[in-house]
């Protein structure tokens, strides 16, 4: 891996490491207000997966993730975080105003679907769950949105998931390590 810099253009991208048949390559996302902000393709032998980043929705996002086979990608439910943000408005700390502000600079999980249907991929983990979902019983609310849009596979990872990419064939599978 290289030191690089993308300027600020969007569709800027650089491959960044390149060795054994490994390609990554770093593209610009828009997590103002910090910059810079990148996500990564990362290839082998023909198969790629897509790193979104902390980001929120561009269409730079899907040009640099068309036809990958998994997108890894960082969701903040809105619905969610704007209860997080009622039930904290009383608190003596910001968490109130953390958890609208972050809305401006975080990717939907409706938008991760949109991404992930509009190039093409297979395949969505999401991950950085915001806000942290603290149960099973409330996956499947925060990936609704995502799994209305898109005809794919989704899942939300847990610490220790694991997705295999089979070399040989379209198949792809999630193993949970810690489970």
């Amino acid at each position: 891996m290289h030191l690089f810099d993308l300027g600020t253009d969007l569709m800027v991208s650089d491959v960044v490491y390149e060795e054994d048949g490994v390609q990554v390559i770093a593209f610009n996302v828009d997590h103002t207000p910090v910059f810079p902000a990148v996500g990564y393709r990362v290839t082998y032998k023909g198969k790629s997966v897509v790193i979104s980043g902390d980001t929120i929705f561009t269409e730079s996002l899907i040009h640099h993730s068309m036809g990958a086979d998994v997108l890894v990608s960082e969701a903040l439910n809105h619905e969610m975080s704007s209860m997080v943000s009622e039930a904290t408005r009383d608190f003596e700390n910001n968490a109130s105003i953390v958890a609208e502000d972050i809305k401006d600079y975080h990717i939907t999980p409706e938008q991760a679907g949109i991404v992930a249907r509009d190039a093409e991929i297979p395949y969505l983990l999401i991950t950085h769950i915001l806000p942290p979902v603290p149960n099973q019983i409330l996956v499947n609310p925060f990936l609704r949105d995502a799994r209305a849009i898109y005809d794919g596979e989704v899942y939300m990872a847990n610490d220790g998931t694991m997705v295999k990419i089979s070399l040989n064939t379209d198949e792809i599978t999630r193993v949970e390590l810690l489970k």
